[in-house]
């Protein structure tokens, strides 16, 4: 297929629409389970969904009602499947925790073409290890549910029992066949989706259960022509936006948004075609090489760290990190953190920034600088001086003291005890008093407890203090920084700051140099003090 025929596809016919972001579940390799989405969960209107159903219905043969997260639990999902089965056969994946008799008879009812109950084991032990926070028995009693009302209302829909098969679980396949034969159900077996070589989670010795993999980037790129996503399937996230496939949780591709265009314009529009047109020509872009979990490279490890050489190879002097990334890792950026699946795993208590000088253009640290001593604070704010270009900019947002000070003062109840929009409670504990107390000595991430916990005022004299300059503090979503959207968290309870590397002349990079210097040496130390 030449760049003609590969720029000239024709219409898509497989849709994909993200009715929801969230999960009553905590599967790890999952993009929302696992908390690698930075977007905010939430579930997608029935109204928004009759407009971008209407836009493609001309279109579309085939829809999945899902793309991460756990369509059931959006309350209009039955309205959404009623809504587009006249005009194409729909497909809907469930855990099948939350569905209620009530909701079984639904779902059979509503239209559906397809349905996929997803359970990997057959006994507790091994189901819950990857389907965390999951009960086998009720995600078995929904497939019998479903089984039986499908029987009942006439067999119209295809409901097939997914498994995912990992080393762990590999033992129990036959097991797994055997129960659904005897529920009239044929099991879809499947290789699992695993995103970094530190995983807890490996694919079983079976090929058949395992991704195509390959030796090198040039021939995972190859490999990748073979794409099928990219030539027939149009995703729509939350919002509206559209994005190469489902590997994309964080907007890192956009190719327009589906409320103010329509799907032609959008599939036909000169970035769509030239992102297909480089993927189906062996040349896929970074996004492919970093996110994809199809395709994957047979030594992982070089997968792991592609972020960093791709880094480093298009500009050396213009690197963007993520310091202490958690699991927001950032595309573009490289992300260090303590958490296997990191960029560079680093324990910034002990050590320093592995970056000569004058390096990042962008450095960032998000919810982080209040687990380390303000003493230790200071050393990693001028080692990022250090490590920044003249010029380059870094953010750093923590939890700010004057507001959990004020709505302590203030008993404010929705602070302190409402959840999160992921289910997690902000801070631990049964009263007023316990909640900003463990705050401020219990609160661990990474087995790290918070240290001190700051103001603007005095997060600021540090970076005075490291010779920073237009230190600024500055609102949610307010920043030099073009992709502050996919960086910033949690405003109702952080300040964010922002500060600039003066502009150098040689004398300053001498001194910088003789301070990298002494930085290296320390860490160099700290090394050989824990071998």
């Amino acid at each position: 297929m030449d760049k003609n025929q590969i720029m000239k596809l024709p219409d898509p016919q497989i849709f994909a629409i993200e009715t929801i972001l969230g999960c009553d579940l905590k599967c790890p390799e999952c993009a929302v389970g696992g908390d690698f989405i930075t977007r905010n969960k939430k579930s997608m209107s029935f109204e928004n969904f009759k407009i971008i159903a209407d836009k493609i219905r001309p279109y579309c043969q085939y829809l999945y009602l899902h793309i991460w997260g756990e369509p059931i639990l959006n309350k209009n999902i039955f309205k959404m499947i009623e809504y587009a089965a006249p005009f194409t056969k729909t497909n809907i994946s469930t855990n099948g925790q939350s569905v209620s008799e009530e909701k079984a008879v639904l779902l059979i009812k509503s239209g559906v073409s397809d349905i996929i109950v997803s359970i990997d084991g057959l006994t507790q032990q091994v189901y819950e290890k990857y389907r965390v926070g999951g009960n086998l028995n009720k995600a078995t009693s929904t497939l019998k549910m479903l089984q039986h009302f499908n029987m009942k209302y006439g067999k119209k829909v295809n409901i097939t029992p997914q498994f995912i098969v990992m080393k762990h679980n590999y033992h129990e396949i036959e097991s797994f066949k055997q129960f659904c034969g005897s529920l009239g159900l044929t099991p879809l077996f499947k290789a699992p989706y695993i995103r970094h070589v530190q995983s807890q989670f490996s694919f079983s010795d079976d090929k058949r259960f395992q991704r195509p993999s390959y030796p090198d980037i040039h021939s995972l790129k190859a490999g990748m022509c073979g794409c099928k996503s990219v030539q027939n399937v149009f995703n729509i996230l939350l919002d509206g936006s559209v994005v190469a496939c489902c590997h994309d949780y964080d907007k890192f591709t956009f190719f327009g948004n589906i409320f103010n265009k329509n799907v032609r314009q959008i599939w036909n529009s000169e970035k769509f075609r030239n992102f297909r047109w480089s993927v189906m020509s062996g040349n896929a872009p970074i996004f492919c090489i970093e996110k994809c979990m199809t395709y994957i490279l047979s030594h992982s490890k070089q997968k792991l760290s592609e972020n960093v050489h791709m880094q480093k190879s298009k500009n050396a002097n213009n690197l963007k990190i993520n310091l202490c990334s958690g699991s927001r890792k950032l595309f573009g950026y490289i992300n260090i953190d303590l958490q296997p699946g990191s960029d560079i795993i680093i324990d910034l208590e002990h050590k320093l920034l592995p970056f000569p000088d004058n390096s990042a253009s962008v450095i960032v640290c998000i919810s982080a600088i209040n687990y380390f001593s303000k003493q230790r604070a200071l050393e990693i704010i001028r080692d990022v001086y250090r490590v920044l270009m003249p010029g380059g900019i870094t953010r750093f947002a923590t939890q700010d003291l004057r507001i959990l000070v004020e709505k302590y003062l203030q008993n404010d109840s929705d602070f302190f005890f409402q959840k999160l929009s992921d289910g997690k409670e902000r801070f631990p504990g049964i009263s007023f008093g316990d909640k900003l107390n463990n705050f401020f000595c219990g609160f661990q991430a990474n087995n790290k407890t918070c240290k001190f916990v700051y103001d603007y005022e005095t997060l600021s004299s540090l970076f005075k203090e490291a010779n920073f300059c237009s230190i600024k503090q500055k609102k949610y979503h307010e920043s030099d920084i073009p992709e502050v959207a996919k960086i910033d968290n949690r405003p109702e309870q952080m300040f964010f700051l922002e500060a600039h590397k003066k502009k150098s002349n040689s004398l300053d990079l001498i001194k910088i140099s003789i301070s990298s210097n002494h930085y290296l040496d320390k860490n160099k130390q700290n090394e050989e003090s824990t071998t």
